[in-house]
């Protein structure tokens, strides 16, 4: 059978690193291999002190809830010495850590980590710094590129970046599937965010690119299920562009599309999935992407997902806003619905380039719907970008998901009801 080379899998990891800035912004990818079966071996934490002495290629086990009490917390695994084990919280929590150093730009519980992470509570988190470098911070991991599964974050970071990118989420700011020079499409598996919920606020300002989002800033051939969160979010870019997204801040989903002939399927999803989110876009004259769901979404694949949102711009130039996604390229939507406030404060400049749309604020050629619906509330004219129309009587009855979405799960439905409807 013949083998086909994942031959750009280098510079993807690179353009995925740097956030497709091609503005002389860059730093080295992280090849560390990953353990992908369940260590033979596991070690036990009980407090604070082992907690903090971890060895990054050991595997561990949590037996008690750890209470951290404000205390400063280094990261643990950095782009150098990065976590290579598996941690199962066993259904535990850690909470009250706290964050003001930039750590060498990767910052949350855990700063980098390979390895699987499950079974976890992260609670009240507050991760507070500002950097003169490319920086991702994240309540559970900073850079990601291992399985996260059965795991809830609260808290709120707050990031001032004066000089590259930032990737924020309350989950995870950046998260990649794993690659290598020498992996073939057989070999390749999308990394999985599975049964995860965040809570709690992200401010960014931030130089070049912005990618934040209520779970993830920015995603990288990830499949996403059963993920959720509550979200404030205020996103600046001084100079280039925002992605703010109530799930993903910007979402990658593309590395199999050259493959069709070799693959079952191409498609990596977001699914069963929802955000009730909160952004503010402040005008700095950059331009603006976000949706209630996504921010910009590439080739990815959203099935069986809603998101309600309130999104603040206090400029009409230079915006794309979407109840779900904000810009979308080569995408999917399936059998998902949005509720979107939209806010716009006119500072009377002459050029006007915003888009807003109930389902997508902008589309390629590519796009797809497939029964998406929205409702969106918003004193402009909005831009018509597929998805149809929905009512209040449509979204409050439980026989219409069952019957027009197609989705069978009814606590799923009375979830969407109780979300979608909040005033």
């Amino acid at each position: 059978m013949k083998k086909y080379l994942l031959f750009l899998s280098l510079f993807l990891i690179g353009i995925a690193m740097v956030g497709c800035d091609f503005y002389g912004s860059t730093t080295q990818p992280i090849t560390t291999e990953v353990e992908t079966t369940e260590p033979s071996e596991w070690l036990t934490i009980s407090n604070e002190s082992e907690l903090r002495a971890m060895d990054v290629t050991k595997s561990y086990q949590l037996t008690a809830d750890i209470d951290l009490n404000g205390a400063e917390w280094d990261p643990i695994g950095s782009a150098s010495d990065p976590f290579i084990g598996w941690f199962d919280g066993d259904n535990h929590t850690i909470s009250n850590y706290v964050i003001t150093d930039k750590n060498g730009n990767y910052n949350g519980l855990f700063g980098v980590a390979t390895g699987n992470i499950f079974n976890l509570t992260v609670s009240n988190f507050t991760i507070s710094y500002s950097t003169d470098f490319m920086t991702y911070a994240g309540g559970l991991v900073g850079h990601m590129t291992g399985d996260i599964t059965d795991v809830t974050v609260s808290g709120n970071i707050t990031i001032s970046n004066i000089s590259s990118n930032t990737y924020a989420g309350l989950l995870v700011g950046f998260h990649s599937a794993y690659l290598t020079s020498t992996m073939t499409v057989s070999d390749f598996k999308a990394s999985n965010i599975i049964d995860v919920s965040s809570t709690g606020t992200i401010d960014v300002n931030s130089k070049n690119f912005t990618y934040v989002g209520g779970l993830v800033g920015k995603t990288y051939n990830v499949h996403i299920e059963n993920a959720s969160s509550n979200s404030i979010i205020s996103a600046v870019s001084q100079k280039y562009r925002v992605f703010a997204g109530g799930l993903v801040g910007h979402n990658y989903s593309g590395i199999l599309m050259s493959y069709e002939s070799v693959v079952d399927s191409t498609e990596i999803t977001i699914e069963s999935s929802y955000a009730n989110t909160d952004i503010t876009l402040p005008n700095n004259g950059s331009w603006t992407t976000a949706g209630g769901l996504i921010g910009y979404n590439q080739y990815g694949v959203i099935i069986d997902s809603f998101a309600l949102s309130n999104i603040h711009l206090a400029s009409d130039d230079h915006a794309y806003i979407g109840g779900l996604i904000g810009d979308d390229w080569n995408g999917k939507v399936i059998s998902s619905v949005v509720v979107t406030n939209v806010f716009v404060t006119d500072d009377e400049t002459e050029t006007s380039s915003l888009s807003v749309s109930g389902l997508m604020g902008s589309i390629n050629d590519q796009t797809v719907v497939e029964n998406g619906f929205y409702i969106l509330q918003y004193s402009g004219i909005p831009i018509v970008t597929l998805g149809t129309i929905a009512s209040i009587d449509n979204i409050t009855s439980v026989s219409w998901y069952q019957t027009t979405l197609l989705w069978e799960d009814l606590d799923f439905i009375t979830l969407a009801i109780n979300q979608l409807t909040q005033e």
